[in-house]
C-alpha cells in the first residue's frame, strides 16, 4: 500500500513537472521568435542609418570600425558586469566564434559596398531571400536539421521573389546614367555616374555574397547550441570585427572623417547602439529557436527597410520589387510554420515516449517489488 501510494505522489509530481516544462519550451519559442522578430526591426534601423552615413561621405571602413568598438566596449561592460570569463571557453568554441565573428563583418562589409549601387531596400530583401534557402540547406547538411519537399517548394518561391526584386532582366541592359543615394533634394550625391547596369551587376553580386556570409555565419552561431553564453559571443565577435576593421582604416582610407555635424554624429552613434542591441537580439534567439527559423522571422527587416527608404530617402520601389518582397516574406513566413509545428510534434512525440518508458518502468519496479503476483 505503501509502495502504491508513493507510486502515485511520484507520477502526480512528473505530471506537475511535465507541465511546467511544457510552458517553459514554449516560453521559450516565444522568446525566440520575438527575439528574432526585434532583431529584424533594430537591423532595418540600423542599415538606414548606415546609408545616412554614407550618403554624407562617411568611409564604409570607418563605419564598421566605429560599430565594432562600441559593440567591444558594450560586450565587455556586460561580461564585467555579469562576471562571465570569456577566456574560460574552449579552443573548439573559440574558434567557432571568431568564424562567426569573420563572416559577419564580411557580410556587413560587402552589403555597406551594395548600398552604394543598388537602392538598399534591394539589398536587404534579396538578402532575406538568400539566407532562408541556404541556411536550411547548410543545416540540413551540417546540423541534421530535416529539410522537407514543401520547403524546397517554398524556398523556390523564395528564388522567385529575389528575381523579381533584383530584376536581372534588366540588369544588363544599358540606361541613362543615374545618380544614386540622393538623401534630400538639396543633397546631391557626388557617387560615381556609371551606367545602371554596371551599378546592378555590382550591387547584386555583392548582395548575393553578402547572403552567403550572413547564412554562414547563422550556421555556425546555432552549431554551438547552447553553449558559450550571449555575452562570450558578442565578446568574440566585436573583438574580430574591429581588428579587421582597424586595419583597412589605417591601410585603405584616406580621408576618414572625425569632426562631423552633430545631426549626422548623433547619426553614427544610434547606428552603434542599435546594431549591439540587435546582435544580443539575435545570438539570444540563435539559442532559443532553430537556425532556419531565426532566418525566416528576420524578414520582417525587408519592411521595415523598405518604409524607411519610401520615408527618409523618398525611394519608393516599384510594383515588380513590391511583388518580389511579398513574395519572399509569404514563403519565409511558411516556412518559419512548417519548422514551428513540426517543432512542436516532436516534442509531443518525444514526452509520449517518455512516458511510455516512465509507465514501463513503474511496471517492471511493481513486478519486482511483489513477485508472488
Amino acid at each position: 500500500m505503501t509502495s502504491s501510494s508513493t507510486l502515485d505522489e511520484d507520477l502526480g509530481d512528473a505530471k506537475d513537472e511535465s507541465c511546467s516544462d511544457k510552458c517553459k519550451k514554449a516560453l521559450k519559442t516565444l522568446l525566440g521568435i520575438l527575439y528574432a522578430t526585434l532583431t529584424g526591426v533594430l537591423f532595418a534601423t540600423a542599415t538606414t542609418a548606415v546609408n545616412i552615413a554614407e550618403s554624407h561621405g562617411i568611409p564604409t571602413f570607418q563605419i564598421l570600425f566605429l560599430a565594432y568598438v562600441s559593440l567591444f566596449i558594450f560586450a565587455v561592460l556586460l561580461c564585467a558586469f555579469h562576471r562571465e570569463n570569456v577566456f574560460k571557453a574552449g579552443s573548439k568554441t573559440v574558434a567557432v566564434l571568431l568564424s562567426t565573428g569573420f563572416f559577419r563583418w564580411l557580410a556587413l562589409l560587402l552589403s555597406y559596398f551594395a548600398y552604394m549601387y543598388v537602392a538598399f531596400g534591394d539589398v536587404t530583401a534579396i538578402v532575406r531571400g538568400i539566407t532562408p534557402v541556404l541556411t536550411p540547406l547548410l543545416a540540413f547538411c551540417f546540423l541534421h536539421e530535416q529539410w522537407t519537399m514543401v520547403e524546397v517548394s517554398l524556398t523556390a518561391l523564395n528564388i522567385i521573389g529575389v528575381v523579381a526584386v533584383a530584376g536581372p532582366f534588366n540588369m544588363f541592359v544599358e540606361s541613362t546614367p543615374i545618380e544614386v543615394g540622393n538623401l534630400t533634394d538639396s543633397a546631391v550625391d557626388n557617387k560615381t555616374e556609371t551606367p545602371i547596369n554596371t551599378n546592378a551587376a555590382i550591387g547584386y553580386s555583392l548582395t548575393v555574397g553578402c547572403g552567403i556570409s550572413f547564412s554562414l555565419s547563422y550556421i555556425l552561431a546555432r552549431s554551438l547550441g547552447d553553449g558559450g553564453t550571449v555575452y562570450c559571443r558578442l565578446f568574440y565577435d566585436s573583438l574580430t570585427g574591429t581588428v579587421l576593421s582597424l586595419v583597412p582604416l589605417l591601410v585603405v582610407t584616406t580621408h576618414p572623417v572625425w569632426s562631423m555635424a552633430p545631426a549626422l554624429a548623433a547619426t553614427i552613434a544610434l547606428y552603434c547602439v542599435v546594431d549591439a542591441v540587435a546582435l544580443f537580439a539575435l545570438y539570444r534567439s540563435f539559442q532559443l529557436e532553430f537556425a532556419a527559423t531565426v532566418s525566416m522571422l528576420l524578414n520582417i527587416e525587408v519592411v521595415a527597410t523598405y518604409i524607411y527608404q519610401a520615408t527618409i530617402f523618398r525611394e519608393a520601389p516599384n510594383p515588380f520589387k513590391l511583388a518580389g518582397a511579398s513574395i519572399i516574406m509569404l514563403s519565409s513566413v511558411l516556412i518559419a510554420i512548417i519548422k514551428w509545428r513540426r517543432k512542436q510534434k516532436q516534442e509531443g512525440e518525444r514526452k509520449t515516449l517518455l512516458q511510455d518508458y516512465t509507465s514501463l518502468t513503474d511496471n517492471e519496479t511493481l513486478l519486482n517489488n511483489n513477485p508472488g503476483r
